[in-house]
């Protein structure tokens, strides 16, 4: 198993004007939740299950993974929602990707 900690302010739009209002506090609020927290309690048929931190919110999600010798990664689908963040000018789901590797 594993924890990963994304520091919030890291979001990357490639768009700075998008990513400094995405950090306000009307969407990810980094200045009171700085940290987006995962700690998995299992995996099993490619499927990664863990506990999810997001905006104050503790959440046990899963979602397909790829593994190989050396690597891990997904690539899936979040609903904010879930979480507590409810702007209507933001969509609800965000695309989750990450490749973690020795």
């Amino acid at each position: 198993g594993f924890n990963a900690v994304v520091q919030a302010d890291s979001v990357s739009t490639g768009i700075s004007g998008l990513d400094d209002h995405l950090k306000a506090d009307d969407f990810f609020d980094v200045e009171v939740y700085p940290t987006i927290e995962f700690t998995t309690s299992g995996l099993a048929d490619e499927t990664l299950t863990g506990v999810l931190n997001f905006h104050g919110v503790e959440k046990t999600i899963s979602f397909p993974v790829e593994v190989t010798e050396s690597s891990i990664s997904a690539d899936f689908v979040l609903d904010t929602t879930d979480f507590g963040m409810t702007n209507s000018k933001v969509n609800k789901e965000v695309e989750i990707s990450f490749t973690l590797s020795e």
